[in-house]
């Protein structure tokens, strides 16, 4: 992380939702305007924060666009049962407005040509849709997608169609532990230390998969891990 990484972390801004989905389980999209002048590096988050609610205050969610989509784009796991905060963003209608701050952060593109390999856990694909959203024009270099969800994937669709447009982007779609480990081995192998890795998803996928990837020499300055500090809850 740089200090340059934190820069965004002054901006404030008040931005209004566009629209609210339910696509799949407990998984919820949410479509907010972009406010004039405010941009982002694809795989940044941002602060989101809501009045009159009991506890906390505020949640840093990913934002799972880019700024050339023309959308400010989250998604967000909401239990049966959630949070207050959860509470009432699954309650927003369209023209609602909700405070952010950023975004920012340190899980972005790091070079020009390095091959690239993500690793994404149930809703930690979230910052890596943008990643992957923004590389569909460029050939460049190899990018690989180990995606893994207990039933459906978030976002396969469209994931699918960044594939179809750049031959050089693949996905791994995969439900279960062993099949991640064996997909991190062989791209491990592939590329050593010549790609940068990046990891999101829970803390203890991230630490996992971050455990995995150092078994196979990959040097710590190549793993990038996004913090994703409200993944768990509700």
């Amino acid at each position: 992380m740089k200090f340059s990484d934190l820069a965004g972390i002054r901006k404030k801004s008040t931005i209004q939702l566009i629209n609210k989905e339910n696509p799949i389980e407990d998984k919820f999209v949410f479509t907010f305007t972009i406010p004039i002048g405010l941009t982002w590096r694809p795989g940044e988050h941002g602060i989101f924060r809501l009045k009159g609610i009991e506890g906390k205050k505020w949640r840093a969610f990913s934002i799972t666009t880019t700024p050339l989509e023309g959308v400010l784009q989250i998604a967000t796991k909401i239990s049966e049962n959630p949070t207050p905060f959860k509470a009432r963003l699954r309650a927003m209608e369209p023209g609602d407005l909700i405070k952010l701050r950023g975004p920012f952060g340190w899980f972005t593109v790091q070079d020009e040509n390095s091959p690239i390999l993500c690793i994404a856990n149930g809703i930690g694909i979230t910052p890596i849709r943008a990643l992957l959203v923004s590389l569909k024009e460029n050939r460049s270099r190899e990018v690989h997608l180990i995606y893994a969800a207990k039933e459906k994937h978030l976002f396969q669709e469209e994931l699918e169609a960044v594939c179809e447009a750049n031959p050089k982007i693949s996905i791994s779609f995969v439900h279960d532990r062993d099949a991640v480990a064996t997909e991190i081995m062989v791209h491990a192998n592939k590329y050593g230390n010549n790609a940068y890795y990046y990891l999101s998803g829970s803390n203890r996928a991230n630490k996992s998969n971050h455990t995995l990837l150092k078994e196979q020499g990959i040097q710590g300055s190549r793993i990038i891990q996004d913090p994703f500090f409200g993944y768990g809850k509700r």
